[in-house]
């Protein structure tokens, strides 16, 4: 999650690293984050001002009575400053929970590097390992081989969680596991602990670790 102070510091910086993403919908999650953020530090500003008056008005009607002076004119006052108070403390609430969500949907900033383009074929490339193999045969994708052999379902899987997902099958679903137990027993060899987590978390412990509205 980004560090709010990062944005009001270096809100030109920010908005320039978002432009990279090529995302309206980042950009105007930014521009709408700026302005609740200013109205939350102003509406936050009011308020502590109330409580202020509040306490200082409370502490004069007190003082008053102890003298015998006439506070009535004060006590009228007195009992119109909750009511406000409560108006301001529950708006101020709203615009919390909206800057929080808001901050939550940003996405952490690209590195210096990281080049702007239109689309992935102006990616720039940094580093070539090895040779690239020629074959004197057709290549063919590894998603069409798996479903060739079987091993992989991939119609299915997009009616239940969407486009990019697909099932593992049969011996693809076992090559899958013995290379999941072979990297357990290399890091176990390691000094690595193998942990089964918990299924579910609390909010607090992933806020911020990615977009919690997906």
């Amino acid at each position: 999650m980004l560090d709010i102070k990062l944005i009001r510091e270096n809100p030109f910086l920010v908005k320039t690293n978002l432009e990279k993403r090529q995302s309206k919908e980042y950009l105007g999650v930014f521009d709408k984050l700026i302005v609740v953020d200013k109205e939350t530090r102003e509406l936050l500003k009011e308020t502590e001002e109330l409580r202020f008056k509040r306490n200082k008005i409370t502490a004069e009607i007190q003082k008053g009575i102890s003298s015998k002076k006439n506070v009535s004119d004060a006590l009228k006052e007195a009992k119109l400053l909750p009511i406000q108070l409560k108006e301001k403390e529950q708006k101020l609430f709203l615009l919390k929970k909206e800057f929080e969500e808001l901050l939550y949907k940003l996405p952490n900033l690209l590195h210096d590097s990281v080049p702007f383009g239109k689309d992935d074929s102006e990616n720039k490339e940094i580093k070539k390992e090895g040779k690239i193999p020629v074959f004197d045969f057709e290549l063919k994708h590894h998603g069409k081989l798996a479903v060739e052999l079987n091993g992989a379902d991939f119609e299915r899987a997009v009616k239940i969680s969407g486009t990019g997902f697909y099932f593992l099958k049969g011996e693809l679903a076992l090559l899958e596991h013995a290379l999941r137990n072979l990297a357990i027993d290399i890091l176990f060899k390691k000094g690595y602990l193998l942990v089964h987590p918990p299924f579910l978390m609390k909010r607090k412990p992933y806020s911020g670790v990615t977009d919690l509205n997906d």
